[in-house]
């Protein structure tokens, strides 16, 4: 766990120095004002693609919050095989994926729209979300 935590802060170290390089040279390029438009133009973008997938998310979260629990199996071993279990792993991981992205373009600045730009357009095309189906019930 020690490992992933220097790996994530790793990750947001670089991409803070990355903004802070890419805003000081659009603001060099561009000037404020302008840059104070792209700013808005890119959360306005990742903003769309947040309001097209929401119904999708909140269908996923309402899945979630309707599953019964009580099913699935005790056993560490047998949960890890159950489908239903790892179907819904997967919904709620694709779930994390989408407010992860939500996060980053909320945040002013370029790099952080492009990544949540990025996370988006993978969280809309994996499959778990495109065919996720709140009826379903795997075959046990």
């Amino acid at each position: 766990m020690k490992g992933k935590f220097w790996i994530i802060a790793a990750g947001m170290l670089i991409a803070a120095i990355a903004e802070v390089s890419v805003t000081a040279f659009l603001v060099e390029r561009l000037g404020v004002m302008k840059l104070v438009g792209v700013y808005i133009v890119t959360t306005a973008i990742g903003f769309l693609f947040v309001w097209i997938n929401r119904l999708k998310q909140k269908s996923m979260s309402e899945t979630m919050k309707n599953t019964d629990m009580s099913s699935f199996p005790e056993n560490r071993e047998e949960m890890l095989t159950d489908p239903r279990v790892q179907y819904f792993g997967k919904v709620g991981m694709s779930m994390g994926f989408f407010l992860w992205a939500v996060i980053l373009i909320i945040i002013p600045g370029v790099v952080t729209d492009a990544i949540g730009l990025v996370m988006l357009f993978s969280w809309a095309a994996s499959s778990t979300v495109r065919n996720f189906d709140p009826t379903y019930e795997p075959k046990l």
